[in-house]
């Protein structure tokens, strides 16, 4: 039976606790619907092929789905306030030791292709657990290369119990459990803990309550959310509780398509700089991608003295980070919008109210009305939800808005063109016409591919220059702390800098990319449009073809992850320790972190700026086949628009003058 989840009711003084998410995105859902619904009447009055392009149009719009994820310290409360977001408190474990082992997607509103799952969890194949059981992950790779085999020894010894642990639980059948997909038409807590909470080994040693977890990749979970307006994608990470950095990996990958991410704090430990692993997962993300909920002020004594000195003491240690940080800072307690949302103040105890009163003292918020709405505002979840979507409308549903915009003035102008068109072609005349387009687009997907070597050519150049730099710096840095100290003293260069300067260098580079792509792509359109205009005797202004989008180049996360040289003081005490000479150290150092840097610089080159190249021939390719293809297909009169288009110059509303007389239909 299909058990849908959705938002538990709150009190009757706050009907819709997002309204003000709602209030947000309503002109954007209405510029958005009126998109939608002249997209639906045209293709109900045009032929099958205008048709079926407009359709696709539609199917876009409705599957428009930002993406929001969340990354945090440890027991900071990440998947509480991830529950909260859904508007399913209690969904996702949050009460378990340790917290969230798999990356878990909340498709709010959104839905699954076959539309019957509801909750789908994919396991690891076998490449997958095959790197993890024989060289401990990414963790034990990682001690490898830096010599420390009596670490990696360890972490092979740890992996081999989980994999024996997980082969004694499945029997016979753990092999084929191997990059399979479980899929369920329903979503509850019990079935969401089997596969993605690790559990507490002391109170769970048979694995019951986690039986999936350790072998479980990613998850994904369709809920209903009719308070939240729109669709989002909502992803709950492992972040930085991970033993094997496996799912770091998997975590990391995820940020980089991620639109924005909520970083999630204890109010009991302010961000200091020995958060080093936390501001690594954040280091590749453009402030603006990246909001701060500082959790569990319902903790404190006093929040309203506690929390302006916690505010200082982040924005302190954001300030020191290589090239500053200036994102917004929201303080709040998911605990208390879990209270409001299940309408009871009873839960809390008398401390838990005289934090609430004294926050209420200095938060703005007056006599109490409605407790539940008094509760939920004071959680910080409302503005935090509006610092959201802020973000959300400033980039992906501007582009969206722009994008779908694009598609449906090209099958306006392709409406307008089959309108405006002589009589039909000859096949010399066609064959002619699709000559000239195709040694167009010929011409521009060369001028595509040169570009696109030349700038993977310069990027290339550019990092291995960045990669050489540090590592003469931090030998250099080596040999004159142990001239300066002698021995007696372990030593370690932070990688900060690095990072901040790979991301610079990796930024100017999609920069200048998407500025030289997108210039390409106009010079297309507008080549393809003049032909098309010069056949159609047609004026300039009178018909043009829209260029397609840039594809956005993600975030270059791939420089978040750990390497050696992040390693604790353990680590390098133990390599310190077993050389003796001064040169053979400097040698060994220098050859250490060029290969620990050179595993950044190679997925920054040959993974992720790669696919965005794939991506971006790909989409000149569609485009270029698919105008040409419209543009005989007019020539040869196969355009039955059964519409007559108001001018272009008339006012908004529908884009229909005139309807077929047989379908009845009058213009709106």
């Amino acid at each position: 039976m299909d058990e849908r989840i959705d938002n538990p009711g709150v009190s009757s003084g706050d009907a819709n606790p997002f309204s003000l998410c709602a209030d947000l995105y309503a002109p954007f859902q209405e510029k958005l619907d009126d998109i939608r619904s002249q997209a639906a009447e045209l293709a109900q009055n045009t032929d099958a092929s205008l048709a079926d392009r407009l359709n696709a149009l539609i199917r876009r719009i409705d599957s428009f789905s930002p993406s929001v994820a969340l990354v945090g310290q440890v027991k900071a409360g990440k998947t509480a306030l991830a529950n909260v977001l859904s508007g399913t408190p209690g969904l996702l474990p949050s009460d378990v030791n340790p917290l969230t082992s798999v990356v878990t997607t909340l498709h709010l509103n959104g839905r699954h292709p076959d539309g019957r799952t509801r909750a789908a969890f994919t396991l690891f194949d076998r490449k997958e657990w095959d790197a993890l059981t024989r060289d401990g992950g990414h963790l034990g790779k990682l001690a490898m290369r830096a010599g420390a085999e009596d670490e990696a020894a360890r972490l092979r010894a740890q992996v081999d119990q989980m994999r024996r642990q997980a082969q004694a639980r499945f029997g016979s059948g753990f092999e084929a459990l191997l990059g399979k997909i479980h899929k369920y038409s329903y979503c509850e807590r019990d079935l969401v803990e089997r596969y993605v909470s690790m559990g507490d080994p002391a109170t769970d040693s048979k694995g019951r309550r986690s039986r999936f977890a350790d072998i479980t990749r990613s998850a994904d979970l369709y809920v209903d959310h009719p308070h939240l307006p729109g669709r989002m994608s909502l992803r709950d990470t492992p972040g930085v509780n991970d033993t094997f950095l496996v799912r770091e990996q998997i975590t990391l990958r995820s940020l980089a398509r991620t639109d924005v991410c909520i970083v999630v704090l204890s109010a009991h430990e302010a961000l200091s700089t020995a958060d080093m692993a936390l501001m690594r997962m954040i280091s590749a993300l453009e402030d603006r991608q990246v909001v701060l909920f500082v959790n569990r002020i319902d903790e404190l004594e006093r929040p309203s003295e506690q929390v302006p000195e916690i505010r200082a003491s982040i924005l302190a240690t954001l300030a020191k980070t290589d090239g500053g940080r200036s994102v917004e800072l929201v303080f709040g307690s998911a605990r208390w919008a879990e209270i409001a949302l299940n309408g009871g103040l009873g839960q809390m105890n008398e401390a838990e109210r005289a934090a609430l009163y004294d926050w209420a003292s200095v938060a703005g918020q007056g006599a109490v009305r409605d407790a539940s709405g008094f509760t939920w505002r004071l959680s910080g979840v409302p503005e935090l939800m509006a610092a959201v979507y802020r973000r959300i409308l400033d980039r992906p549903a501007r582009r969206m808005i722009e994008g779908v915009n694009a598609d449906l003035g090209n099958i306006l102008a392709e409406i307008r063109a089959a309108q405006a068109a002589r009589e039909q072609a000859t096949e010399e005349e066609i064959a002619e016409l699709g000559a000239r387009l195709q040694a167009a687009a010929d011409a521009q997907r060369a001028r595509l591919d040169t570009a696109l070597d030349r700038l993977i050519a310069t990027l290339r150049q550019r990092l291995h220059r960045v990669q050489e730099n540090y590592v003469e710096r931090a030998t250099r840095a080596l040999i004159d702390h142990v001239r300066r100290t002698g021995r007696h003293d372990t030593w370690s260069f932070g990688t900060s800098g690095l990072r901040f300067v790979l991301k610079s260098t990796y930024m100017r580079f999609s920069h200048a990319a998407t500025i030289e792509v997108e210039e390409i792509y106009r010079e297309t359109a507008e080549t393809l449009s003049g032909i098309w205009r010069d056949y159609l005797g047609l004026a300039e202004g009178e018909l043009t073809i829209e260029p397609p989008q840039v594809p956005e180049i993600p975030a270059p996360t791939a420089i978040g992850q750990t390497i050696a040289v992040d390693l604790g003081v353990p680590w390098w005490k133990r390599w310190w320790l077993h050389r003796k000479d001064e040169d053979a150290m400097a040698r060994d150092y220098a050859d250490l972190i060029r290969a620990e840097v050179a595993t950044i610089v190679s997925d920054l080159e040959t993974v992720q700026f790669n696919e965005v190249m794939i991506e971006m021939r790909a989409i000149l390719d569609d485009f270029t086949r698919q105008q040409i293809a419209t543009i005989l297909r007019v020539a040869r009169g196969k355009t039955e628009p059964q519409i007559t288009l108001q001018p272009m110059d008339a006012p908004p509303g529908s884009v229909l003058a005139a309807s077929d007389a047989k379908s009845g239909r009058s213009a709106a």
